[in-house]
This record gives structure tokens, C-alpha cells and sequence, in this order.
């Protein structure tokens, strides 16, 4: 245990204390980002079409399920209850 105890203060004041720490440096310009949130909105938009689309599919897949009791991929479990001796 002593020298778990060792290891991690070597640790703390080697690798933690020591190392760069990112805060805001008020001198450094901003960066112009247009380009990287253009990026972000046109994935963002890939999301919502994409999880629109799985979402509608799903829902068709649940009422063939439950319409003709089927089971197309999912399993489906009873919820668990206490069994009584």
C-alpha cells in the first residue's frame, strides 16, 4: 500500500502539478471558426434526418410486432418479478 501511496504522489507532482494547464489567455485572438461550425451544422442537420428517418422505420417495425405478434430482431422480456415459494 506504501508504494501505491508513493507512486501516486510522484504522480501528482510529476505528470499533474507540472503539466500545461489550458485556461484563457485574454491576449490570444479568437479564432475564426466559421468553417468548423458550418461543419457542426451540417452534421447536426445528417443527425435529425437520419434519426427522422430510423424513427419512422422503427415505428412501423413495432406495429407489424405487435399486430401479428412477431418478432423482427428485438427481444422482447417480461419485466422481472419476484418468484413466491
Amino acid at each position: 500500500m506504501n508504494r501505491l501511496r508513493k507512486a501516486h504522489i510522484f504522480w501528482i507532482h510529476s505528470k499533474y502539478y507540472s503539466g500545461s494547464k489550458h485556461a484563457w489567455n485574454p491576449k490570444v485572438a479568437v479564432a475564426d471558426n466559421s468553417k468548423a461550425r458550418a461543419r457542426d451544422i451540417a452534421r447536426m442537420e445528417r443527425n435529425r434526418v437520419h434519426e427522422r428517418c430510423w424513427d419512422a422505420l422503427g415505428e412501423v417495425v413495432r406495429m407489424a410486432e405487435g399486430r401479428h405478434n412477431l418478432s423482427l430482431g428485438r427481444v422482447h422480456l417480461k419485466p422481472w418479478t419476484l418468484e413466491k415459494r
